[in-house]
């Protein structure tokens, strides 16, 4: 077989949510048959878990993100002990950060995050750290990186409430999401940056 396609390449940029159609011919010059197979999407990324907590719900979380089979690696940094430079943190895709003690040194870990972020990094905050126990620095001014204005939690049994964004890929084969004495953050207004995709019940 001979293979030749029409356009010879495709590049594109789609946000979040979006989809798009581009046309794509494919022809066999050759005098035997052409068996051709397109695989697409799902590059595997890599995280950081910046956690300031028992070292046994660290790895739990480890753990159960290993087992999605979307990343290639799910490392730890003990926040309570120290702060990852902005060095350190670009050597990931995105970081999940959350505390159930003091950081290290809050103010720091704000600045460096802010400095992640703006050099293309995610971070993915949860409780206590985007309720009572704040990151500091620059990560906690404005509307820019907090999704919500921290201000408190509550400890409740929640299932998943309305959803805003369906189609969005955090979603992605979740049908149901419930928990059982959950501390979750109370109180709270999304900002104006911030794209709301789904509610707790409460």
């Amino acid at each position: 077989p001979v293979i030749t396609t029409a356009p010879t390449s495709l590049s594109y940029t789609l946000a979040c949510c979006d989809s798009t159609t581009l046309p794509l011919t494919i022809h066999n010059t050759g005098g035997s048959n052409l068996i051709n197979q397109i695989n697409g999407g799902g590059r595997k990324i890599k995280v950081v878990l910046v956690a300031a907590d028992n070292s046994t719900y660290v790895t739990d979380v480890q753990n159960k993100l290993m087992a999605t089979g979307k990343f290639t690696v799910v490392d730890i940094f003990n926040a309570s002990s120290s702060t990852p430079t902005l060095a350190q943190l670009k050597a990931y895709d995105a970081a999940q950060v959350w505390n159930n003690s003091p950081f290290s040194d809050g103010n720091t870990l704000g600045n460096n995050l802010a400095d992640y972020v703006d050099a293309g990094g995610g971070v993915v905050t949860a409780t206590f750290a985007d309720a009572s126990m704040t990151i500091g620095g620059r990560f906690n001014t404005g509307s820019t990186y907090y999704c919500i204005n921290p201000s408190g939690q509550t400890n409740s049994s929640v299932s998943l409430g309305t959803i805003y964004v369906p189609n969005h890929p955090i979603l992605k084969g979740v049908t149901s999401l419930s928990g059982t004495n959950v501390y979750h953050e109370s109180g709270t207004t999304i900002n104006s940056n911030a794209n709301r995709i789904a509610d707790w019940s409460d």
